[in-house]
């Protein structure tokens, strides 16, 4: 290996923990030989490691789910978290997925969660071939969409510096593994409005046009601004419209009984929904709907 294909660097790391050599300057992960390790690194259900060293011996090792294996493995995902333990790479892609979340409203919590399921995959070989960036602009772009925060493709790509096509590569393997491949899936907003009005049981026929215009007017707005409507948010335009309409018919706690959402996702929503018209909470609550659209 002379130089890398991707800057024509010509400086390298080779990573023993995980059997990978790393460009230095640009960060690209090059699999020189998959079986050339020093140790062993198996992995539980749930893709964290438990690396132990090569004694040539063929054979697996699980752990048991007794109180004291449980803490340790809490205390690995702990130690994953705060650093400890990490090669330089993953110190990398830490401090990258950091910044990137900073710049949305996210708790330390949920950062600390998008850093778990990094390493859960790095772990697991399933983003090789990638430089550090393209994997936490990846993976730090389907966690926001999987949390439903606005965030649209060409702002991350702004954002991260990362080309368009990585980002969505990247982030449909996360999708994929996670088995949340609806994360990116285009949903029919007439359609989906339709089936929240049915399970509702909403017979008013006015109210049910009221709420279609609506909701499709609140797509519109969200295209020209580059999102996509998730579910929650056209179940949030339909409680809106509801407010908006004096229609009590529509609750939020009536739609969480038949359609996969919670109440505080759709206050989230609607909020968002709200601040998108510049309108104040407050504010929007007195109006009616000719006035809000």
């Amino acid at each position: 290996m002379n130089k890398c294909s991707e800057c024509s660097g010509n400086e390298f790391s080779f990573d023993e923990r995980l059997g990978e050599t790393v460009c230095d300057s640009c960060g690209l992960v090059i699999l020189t030989n998959p079986f050339e390790e020093t140790k062993r690194i198996l992995f539980d259900d749930l893709g964290q490691s438990n690396i132990q060293p090569d004694n040539g011996k063929l054979g697996s090792h699980i752990w048991s789910t007794d109180s004291t294996t449980t803490s340790r493995r809490h205390n690995f995902r702990v130690n994953q978290i705060r650093g400890a333990g990490l090669t330089s790479s993953q110190k990398q892609a830490k401090s990258l997925i950091n910044m990137y979340l900073s710049e949305y409203q996210i708790s330390k919590r949920q950062r600390e969660n998008c850093i778990s399921m990094y390493m859960r995959l790095d772990n697991l070989r399933l983003l090789m071939g990638y430089s550090i960036e393209r994997r936490a602009a990846g993976i730090t772009y389907f966690f926001l969409k999987d949390l439903e925060i606005v965030c649209s493709l060409k702002q991350h790509v702004k954002l991260t510096d990362v080309e368009m096509k990585y980002i969505v590569r990247i982030s449909k393997i996360c999708a994929k593994h996670f088995r949340k491949s609806f994360v990116f899936s285009n949903i029919d907003v007439f359609k989906e409005t339709i089936t929240i009005l049915d399970l509702l049981k909403v017979k008013d026929g006015n109210f049910r046009e009221q709420c279609i215009n609506f909701v499709n007017i609140v797509n519109q707005k969200y295209q020209a601004l580059d999102r996509n409507m998730s579910k929650t948010d056209i179940a949030a335009s339909v409680w809106l419209c509801s407010e908006l309409t004096g229609n009590k018919e529509v609750t939020q706690r009536g739609i969480v009984r038949v359609y996969p959402t919670t109440e505080v996702s759709i206050r989230t929503a609607t909020d968002r929904l709200v601040e998108t018209w510049g309108y104040e909470k407050r504010d929007a609550r007195k109006m009616k709907i000719e006035e809000f659209v």
